[in-house]
C-alpha cells in the first residue's frame, strides 16, 4: 500500500474467514502501527459478503506518514456469535506495509 506520491492505492482491504458452530454475528479487527507509530491504532467492524467472508476496506489518509517513514500495520481479529460469545484473538500472519513516497 503506497501512502502518497506513488501510483499505488491508499486503500487497505481486510478479510477474515470466521466460523462458528451456529453462526458468526460480527467480526471486529484492530490494527496497530508497529513501525513508525504515526498511524493511530484503529478498530474496524467488518461486514459479511456473499461468500461467507467478513471484509471491510479503509484508507490511510494521504499525508499521514512523514517522508521516509515507512511503516507496518499489524492486524488482529475477534469474532462474536449472537449469544455474545467471543473467539480467541487471532493475529494476522503478515503485516501490511505502508510506504511514504514523498
Amino acid at each position: 500500500m503506497y501512502e502518497k506520491g506513488c501510483s499505488g492505492s491508499n486503500v487497505i482491504e481486510v478479510t477474515v474467514d470466521a466460523v462458528d458452530n451456529v453462526a458468526v454475528d460480527s467480526v471486529v479487527v484492530t490494527f496497530t502501527d508497529v513501525g513508525s507509530g504515526t498511524i493511530p491504532t484503529g478498530t474496524l467492524n467488518l461486514f459479511p459478503n456473499a461468500t461467507g467472508l467478513w471484509t471491510r476496506a479503509f484508507s490511510v489518509p494521504y499525508g499521514t506518514l512523514p517522508a521516509g517513514a515507512d511503516t507496518v500495520l499489524e492486524f488482529s481479529a475477534v469474532a462474536y456469535d449472537a449469544a455474545g460469545n467471543m473467539s480467541t484473538r487471532k493475529e494476522a500472519t503478515a503485516g501490511t506495509y505502508v510506504f511514504s513516497c514523498r
